[in-house]
């Protein structure tokens, strides 16, 4: 980030803060709030952004906003149009507060006061396939708080945690399923919905892949599987991008986690990582994070960390 670019940031965070304290809370600004998170997640500026996107989630209550069904957003809000702007702001609000959660390793993002799920309907095939896209990237992020709910939350029902992982296994695959044949690997290395959902899918596996195996062989086999399928496809994909195409330049701020996870699943998990040139492998995925650094941060932070565990292990 440059010197310019992160002075207009604390400027405008600055700005915010003024506007807060002397009582004002409007959609325009709620809408500002959400800007300056996703910046901040793009650049993987923590733990601002991690701050930021729960403050966004209280700014939103207090006006209304969260309101937990079409019915009540007229209450707050008399014009239909900007009933459903607020709507739609909440949407974007509650996405960014649980992909803060996931890199800022604070676990889930907890009550959110109203569930996605009331708006995404269930996670059949049918619903996915008729889902626009921004609901189907709020319904990736409410998989997400459900796996890193699995993942952080700890209870001694076992039967209960592998019925739960199966489920949420589940829901998953389903979603991923429903981006089959929409395309080349640029169109999807682009989609943020998927990104998402392979972000948490990645999460889960490899916690599933590290569980105890005594009653589990059947689970964390069935995980290891799917862990090495997924990285597969997301470093073929990354081959397939060339550096010179003007969509990398568009990529949003949810892409680059779920490339960065891959790398780092490959370098750690020898059962996951069989080829005989793991190098080869990893190169194609830096090279993309490498040129979204460009333009996001948090990819170029990633990189390093890559790297760094590369050094490790003498890589």
């Amino acid at each position: 980030m440059s010197l310019e670019t992160r002075r207009l940031y604390t400027l405008i965070k600055g700005l915010v803060g003024m506007l807060e304290a002397i009582g004002m809370n409007t959609l325009a600004m709620l809408q500002s709030r959400l800007l300056i998170t996703t910046f901040e997640i793009g650049h993987a500026m923590y733990p601002a952004a991690y701050i930021s996107a729960g403050a966004n989630v209280q700014a939103a209550v207090a006006m209304g906003a969260s309101a937990s069904s079409s019915a009540d957003l007229p209450k707050a809000f008399p014009d239909p149009g900007i009933a459903e702007e607020a709507r739609q702001t909440w949407r974007g609000i509650v996405i960014t507060n649980r992909y803060a959660s996931l890199e800022s390793g604070a676990g889930h993002s907890g009550s959110l006061v109203r569930s996605i799920e009331a708006i995404c309907g269930n996670n059949g095939s049918k619903d996915l396939s008729q889902m626009d896209p921004f609901t189907k990237m709020a319904y990736s992020s409410l998989l997400l708080d459900q796996v890193l709910a699995h993942i952080h939350e700890r209870t001694s029902q076992q039967e209960f945690r592998r019925a739960e992982a199966m489920q949420i296994l589940h829901s998953l695959t389903l979603f991923l399923a429903s981006f089959e044949g929409e395309g080349n690997a640029l169109k999807t290395l682009l989609d943020s919905s998927l990104a998402i959902g392979r972000s948490a899918m990645l999460e889960v596996l490899e916690f599933g892949s590290k569980v105890e195996p005594q009653d589990n062989e059947y689970c964390v086999q069935a995980s290891l599987n799917i862990l090495t399928s997924l990285t597969h496809e997301i470093a073929h994909g990354a081959r397939a991008v060339t550096t010179d195409s003007a969509a990398l330049e568009t990529l949003s701020v949810f892409i680059p986690h779920c490339i960065y996870k891959a790398a780092i699943v490959c370098l750690h998990d020898a059962k996951v990582s069989k080829d005989s040139n793991l190098k080869l492998r990893i190169q194609p995925l830096k090279d993309i994070l490498g040129y979204i650094g460009l333009r996001w941060g948090a990819a170029k932070y990633y990189v390093e960390k890559i790297e760094q565990e590369q050094n490790k292990i003498n890589l």
